[in-house]
């Protein structure tokens, strides 16, 4: 066993063993010392060093100076100066001898004496002697990972016979060559004896410490910790591609032409079939190896098997733009790729035409090939080749180029390209005949190609692709088809060919499933349709396309529906199979949305095939009973000539097969005859006629029609028919009821009474068209007292207790509009219930429903009567529940519905408040940002309390008292004032009023009220506000004291019309002249006061408070 630190290596040239000191680089011919006994010693210390030099350092002699220089084995570094016994290495100037490229250690040499003008020890000699043991260390250190994942690689390598390799063998397997590298295979770099040479791991290439920084660990070179790599394999490893780039370049720069087209060939098949090939590293990679310079050289000088590889590579590359920007900057690979197709080998066109066709897949690339002069060198390869890979490839790049609007096509056109191109639809290579195919409906696009294409018999190969199985090679036949069937000779030639029956099938492939392809089918036969209608009708029979036709023509897709409807209107008639098809499948009723579609030209064609089959009897009946008639009608007062045309040919047909029913007639071109009918003799003419008017009604300006021909008194006489005919009418009816514009008419037609009467009908359809009707009217003023005196509001009442929630809206939309135009009907209502059933509706979960029955119940506390029976029926408790609603209408309503019932009886105002609703009102009334919602408030909670404030102050403070001050009206404001004035008299409330500035200028604000009341019970209140020392400053602040004096002074004075100004009111007078007495016994204001003088010693002398002076 060897010492730790020690290799055994044997010398090439001999096969004799020897021995490397990995520490020092020395090596010998005889084992070191302990490697029989001690294998764990560790090695002696380097010789030739003097002592105090650290383990690392090593002392020589040079052996041409004689000078003494000194080795730091650990940074691989010389110098001449002795490194002190701390030294660590790198001390001192760097010697002469700087390191060299990497070698194996070489064995031990005889010592030989320098003779003549050689030195056998020169520096070079030495500075490459050192470069080798350092090296050693740098293998040694890279396979001693190997070593230990082996656990015991020295004996593995012992006995490893059988040819199999070791795993630093397997490691150095396919690397570089010291010798044969001068530079960094990565940065070009040229290696010195400064910059040295390192092995990358992965892709076993020569690089610069530079760009080689990184490990990773490389899967299958039996590594399993992470070695040294260069920067581009570093990427690779980390995102685990498959192919090693930089291998597979360094086979593209050897000189073997097999390594080049193996290199060529693996990175082609890698961006064929992986899109992480565009990957922004890899394509960094490329580019950082000089990729494209590299593969111009090997298309301009490489063996044709090479180019061919080159080119495939080429593109597979340009398939991606990423590459296409790289490669783009490449001014030389595009003029190589071209003279590779104009005067290479077979393959290698097929390679570098393939490559044209990746790069004119862009617009860019196009017009380099343009700039080029690419066109003619492609062009003169399509008409002279008959290899069929290279001619696809060609097709492929003029479809490419014929993408842009140039003059490409032209050349192509002229040069007879369509003709060489038609003739490749033979062929039994369906990606040629796609790419041929592809080609030509882009030629065909031009009419000048079209007729080349008609005179290259081209037909004929086309309509057996239609039917191919390939879809790829069938969507580029029918666009081939699309391009011919416009024009009317390549269209009959393609009639002629059968091509109608492809294409036919086609709509019934499952794969024909995009909308551009269903389009594309259908326009292709409606063109030939128009070309030969029997070949056509036969084509679409023989497949039973029919059914399918039909659905088509409810596709979202409007095209796909216009072709489709002038499909079926066109092969459907005349043709007995195509026409039982149109029934069985429910073609009618698809005719019948296509008369309502609002589209001009799908009418025109629906009603061309309506009015051929409506001559066929049977074939009448069935368009009635399929709905078609409604549509026919209103199309006859329609703009366009044509279709009133074939409008009043159906209609005429259908009449004269007798499949028309009154009820039918319902159009408004025949309403003067069906409004007659209303008022006919004939009875059992107006149900029909009733049941046609109100299938019409709901359409406004048909409801405009009838009333204008006088059909409203006519439907309101039918009201009071039979079930059936009522119930008609009063369809109609409801739907008039329903549009404003005829409320106020209704009452006038009569329609009121027999109304009221429906709502007891035991029909619950007639007794809900009634009862919408009603609703609607109910809004109408002058329809109320008639609806209340025909006992309309006693029915709705018992309608309410319906637990149809439809029901119950229109009951309480009814109720609150006659109730809230006539109080007094509440009575109808009391008498059976009714407003239990409001009551009810208090607790639905609807908050519409909670809203309308509050606003009733309001209207109904109007009428004294119908106060104690809702206060008998405990209507209060439910109300105050409803003021915590979180929805506002709701609030509003039953703010509305107390304060009615509150305002009309003290009792009722009693159980408001004992009911607790005092407190929500106030706090709705402080919450609410509306002055109306706040004037409401305040009304109700006027009723409430009557007089009582304290309540309200209590609830909500001073606040809520200034709220209603604000907005109520003279009196409440009188009384709410007086209440002001009563609490300020307390110290402790005054305190609590002081913090608030706007409260106090709210009150300050009340002087100057017209009310007398109001203005005394303010000047009472600031009275006692003057009383506190901080209030006086905030009162002078807001300048009472001077409205004071003025009203003082003006109170004394008599006007010409007897009556007083300022304060007039002795009690007021009294109020602010406390005000002044207390601002008089401030020290802070009294020089203030001299103002007030003369008005008060004018009260005195005129008697007291009471005197005046007149004017």
């Amino acid at each position: 066993m060897l010492p730790s630190g020690y290799q055994k290596l044997s010398d090439p040239s001999t096969g004799r063993p020897y021995y490397v000191n990995l520490v020092t680089g020395q090596t010998s011919w005889t084992p070191p010392s302990g490697a029989a006994a001690n294998g764990g010693a560790a090695p002696p210390p380097p010789s030739g060093g003097g002592g105090g030099l650290a383990a690392n350092w090593e002392e020589r002699v040079d052996p041409s100076t004689g000078r003494t220089f000194y080795i730091d084995h650990a940074t691989k570094r010389t110098t001449w100066e002795r490194p002190t016994s701390g030294a660590r290495g790198g001390g001192g100037g760097y010697g002469a001898t700087p390191p060299s490229q990497p070698s194996r250690p070489t064995p031990p040499r005889a010592a030989q004496q320098p003779s003549g003008g050689s030195q056998l020890k020169s520096d070079a000699e030495l500075a490459r002697e050192l470069a080798a043991q350092w090296d050693a260390e740098d293998e040694a250190a890279a396979e001693a990972p190997a070593a230990r994942s082996r656990g015991g690689g020295a004996a593995e390598a012992a006995g490893g016979g059988g040819g199999k390799k070791g795993a630093a063998g397997k490691q150095t397997e396919g690397w570089a060559k010291d010798d044969e590298v001068t530079q960094c295979f990565l940065t070009g770099v040229k290696f010195t004896l400064v910059q040295r040479k390192h092995h990358c791991r992965y892709c076993g290439q020569i690089v610069c410490a530079d760009v080689s920084k990184k490990t990773a660990k490389v899967p299958g070179r039996g590594v399993s910790e992470a070695v040294r790599v260069c920067d581009v394999c570093y990427e690779q490893l980390e995102r685990g591609d498959p192919v090693c780039i930089a291998k597979q370049v360094a086979k593209l720069r050897s000189e073997s032409e097999t390594a080049r087209q193996q290199a060529a060939k693996e990175l082609a098949n890698w961006a064929s079939m992986d899109p992480q090939f565009a990957d922004k590293g890899i394509v960094h990679a490329f580019e950082a190896l000089r990729a494209p310079e590299l593969l111009t050289e090997l298309l301009q000088t490489a063996t044709p098997d090479t180019q061919a590889g080159v080119a495939k590579l080429l593109s597979a590359m340009l398939g991606y733009d990423e590459y296409r920007e790289l490669l783009h900057e490449e001014r030389e690979l595009l003029d190589a790729i071209l003279a590779l197709v104009r005067s290479g080998g077979t393959e290698s066109k097929v390679s570098a035409m393939s490559a044209l066709a990746s790069l004119t897949a862009s617009k860019s690339g196009r017009s380099e090939v343009r700039r080029a002069k690419g066109l003619v060198i492609v062009l003169d390869v399509l008409l002279n080749t008959s290899h069929e890979p290279l001619q696809e490839a060609t097709c492929l790049v003029l479809a490419n180029l014929c993408e842009d609007p140039t003059g490409d096509w032209k050349q192509l056109q002229q040069n007879g390209a369509v003709f060489s191109v038609a003739h490749m639809l033979g062929s039994a290579s369906a990606s040629l005949q796609e790419a041929a195919l592809t080609l030509l409906a882009m030629l065909c696009s031009h009419k000048e190609c079209r007729e080349q294409a008609a005179d290259s018999g081209v037909a004929t190969s086309l309509t057996p692709l239609l039917g191919s199985t390939k879809p790829d090679v069938q969507r580029a036949a029918l666009a081939l088809a699309q391009q011919l069937c416009a024009f009317g000779r390549a269209a009959d030639a393609l009639l002629e060919a059968g091509a109608a029956s492809p294409l036919a099938a086609m709509l019934l492939s499952p794969g024909t499933g995009s909308s551009e392809v269903v389009a594309a089918v259908l326009e292709c036969l409606s063109r030939l349709a128009d070309s030969g209608l029997t070949q056509a009708q036969r084509a679409v029979r023989n497949v039973g396309a029919v059914p399918h036709l039909i659905q088509l023509m409810s596709h979202q897709d409007g095209r796909i529906s216009r072709f489709a409807t002038s499909l079926v209107s066109s092969l459907c008639p005349g043709d007995v199979q195509n026409a039982e098809q149109l029934f069985e499948s429910g073609g009618l009723v698809l005719l019948s949305e296509q008369l309502d579609s609002g589209d001009e030209r799908a009418q025109l064609q629906a009603l061309s095939a309506l009015s051929q089959l409506s001559a066929e009897p049977v074939q009448a009946h069935a368009i009635v009973e399929n709905g078609c008639l409604t549509s026919t009608l209103q199309l006859l007062e329609h703009p366009n000539q044509e279709l009133r045309a074939y409008a009043a040919i159906t209609f005429g047909n259908l009449c004269s097969a007798g499949a028309l029913t009154p009820a039918q007639l319902q159009h408004p071109s025949v309403l003067p005859h069906l409004v007659a009918m209303l008022s006919s003799s004939n009875a059992l003419a107006k149900g029909p006629a009733a049941a046609a008017i109100a299938s019409m009604a709901n359409q406004p300006s048909l409801r405009q029609s009838l009333h204008e021909l006088g059909g409203l008194p006519g439907l309101a006489a039918l009201l009071e028919l039979d079930v059936e005919t009522s119930y008609h009418a009063v369809q109609a009816i409801a739907q008039f009821a329903a549009d404003e514009r005829f409320r106020q008419v209704l009452p006038e037609a009569g329609a009121i009474g027999p109304l009221a009467g429906l709502l007891s009908s035991p029909q619950p359809h007639v007794q809900h068209c009634a009862l919408s009707a009603v609703a609607n009217l109910s809004f109408v003023p002058s329809a109320v007292g008639p609806l209340c005196q025909s006992g309309a509001l006693t029915v709705v009442g018992q309608m309410l207790f319906s637990h149809d929630a439809a029901v119950q809206t229109m009951c309480l939309t009814t109720l609150c509009n006659l109730l809230g135009g006539n109080a007094a009907s509440a009575d109808a209502l009391l008498q059976v219930g009714g407003h239990v059933a409001l009551l009810t509706q208090l607790s639905s979960p609807s908050p519409d429903a909670q809203s309308q029955a509050a606003m009733s119940i309001g209207h109904m506390c109007r009428h004294r009567p119908a106060v104690q029976a809702l206060l008998q029926a405990e209507t209060v408790p439910l109300l105050s529940h409803l003021l915590h609603s979180p929805h506002p209408a709701v609030q509003l309503q039953t703010v509305y519905a107390l304060g009615a019932l509150a305002a009309e009886e003290e009792a009722a105002a009693s159980a408001v408040q004992v009911a607790g609703a005092v407190a929500p009102l106030t706090t709705l009334l402080l919450s609410s940002g509306a002055v109306e919602v706040k004037q409401h408030i305040a009304l109700t909670l006027a009723h409430t309390v009557r007089g009582s404030w304290r309540l309200v102050f209590n609830a909500g403070g001073f606040q809520a008292l200034l709220d209603v001050l604000a907005a109520g009206s003279e009196a409440v404001q009188q009384d709410v004032s007086l209440t002001l004035a009563a609490l300020l008299e307390d110290v402790h409330q005054r305190g609590a009023l002081l913090a608030d500035l706007n409260s106090i200028s709210a009150i300050v604000g009340l002087l100057n009220s017209p009310n007398e009341g109001t203005q005394q019970n303010a000047a009472k209140a600031v009275a006692a506000l003057a009383e506190e020392e901080a209030a006086r400053e905030t009162l002078y602040r807001l300048g009472t004291l001077s409205h004071v004096t003025r009203s003082l002074a003006a109170a004394n004075t008599v006007r010409p019309d007897g009556t007083r100004g300022g304060a007039a009111n002795p009690d007021a007078r009294v109020s602010m002249v406390r005000v002044v007495a207390s601002f008089a016994a401030d020290a802070r204001y009294c020089n203030m006061l001299r103002i007030a003088i003369q008005p008060l010693v004018a009260m005195l002398s005129a008697g007291g408070a009471e005197g005046a002076v007149p004017v």
